[in-house]
């Protein structure tokens, strides 16, 4: 049997190789910060979907918030989600979009799950117009998905401050397999 001095027997030693890799996570569109708890979606606002900030868009302009493959595209365009390792990443745009069934929602660019994306590449634009009037909310819920998976989660704005696309809203780390 091995002993390490200073080390009690059953006790985790966590060896200095162990890694953590960096997510940033960017603004998907321009607008102002708002923390889950305001959110006007209990689902979103509690956490059950996952951690994250929410943005009200200024702009209708919607980008990719990592980079990384493209996890899901919905039928009805109201939200995608991107991973980068076991990192998944989703944006949901407005509160009660799903209902909207696609109107006021184009994808600029033709993908397919698994396509290949840069960190600020425009995916879709949305007509906020349509969407105001037909939606609770624009809160738009930027998300980690599969929370349980990271570690070191921390925002990085402000709630009510402005934010541009592409500007970095939050950061986590997750271990490297």
């Amino acid at each position: 049997m091995c002993r390490i001095k200073g080390i009690d027997e059953g006790a985790e030693l966590v060896m200095f190789f162990d890694k953590k890799i960096l997510i940033e996570v960017c603004a998907p569109c321009a607008g102002k910060v708002v923390y889950l708890d305001n959110v006007p979606d209990p689902a979103f606002a509690e956490r059950m979907v996952g951690d994250g900030v929410a943005i009200e868009p200024s702009e209708g302009k919607f980008y990719s918030p990592i980079e990384g493959q493209l996890e899901h595209l919905f039928n009805t365009k109201h939200a995608f989600s991107v991973s980068h390792g076991i990192a998944e990443i989703l944006v949901h745009v407005g509160i009660e979009s799903l209902k909207l069934e696609g109107e006021g929602f184009t994808v600029v660019k033709e993908m397919e799950e698994g396509t290949e994306l840069t960190k600020n590449e425009l995916l879709m634009e949305v007509d906020l117009a349509t969407l105001k009037e037909k939606l609770p909310s624009l809160n738009t819920p930027v998300l980690i998905a599969n929370y349980d998976d990271v570690q070191d989660f921390k925002v990085l704005v402000a709630e009510g401050s402005e934010v541009a696309a592409g500007d970095k809203i939050f950061q986590f780390s997750i271990r490297k397999k």
